[in-house]
């Protein structure tokens, strides 16, 4: 798990980040899901790799999973029913998740405006 200032010194190469809040009266047997999935991901390693990408639909998690960034939030999306469950997690993208993706959510979920973060400690890479 990383603290904000961890995550600046290791991914210092972002100038910025993006965030939308998830805006969804959703039931308490949900919630409880969300987090116990949040619980259970608390560790698990970054990473994407070519297996990953090529991946195109859902299947049980097997051994040790880890995740990547967009992938992390579209499983957490279908755990709580707000995405279809048979796409593979891996094949939604960070754009996806942007007020540009029109990524549609299901029972009445939706997502707020977009809102970013400049990093004041990235490099450039020019």
């Amino acid at each position: 798990m990383y603290g904000w200032k961890d995550y600046q010194n290791r991914f210092s190469f972002y100038e910025q980040i993006a965030y939308r809040k998830l805006i969804f009266e959703g039931k308490k047997e949900l919630q409880s899901s969300l987090l116990n999935f949040v619980k259970g991901t608390l560790g698990k390693e970054y990473d994407i790799g070519a297996i990953k990408l090529i991946k195109q639909w859902s299947s049980q998690d097997k051994g040790k999973r880890s995740y990547f960034c967009s992938e992390l939030v579209a499983k957490a999306y279908k755990m709580m029913g707000l995405i279809e469950k048979d796409k593979a997690s891996a094949r939604y993208w960070p754009v996806d998740f942007t007020e540009r993706g029109g990524l549609q959510l299901l029972q009445g979920a939706a997502l707020g405006r977009q809102k970013t973060i400049v990093l004041e400690n990235h490099i450039s890479r020019y």
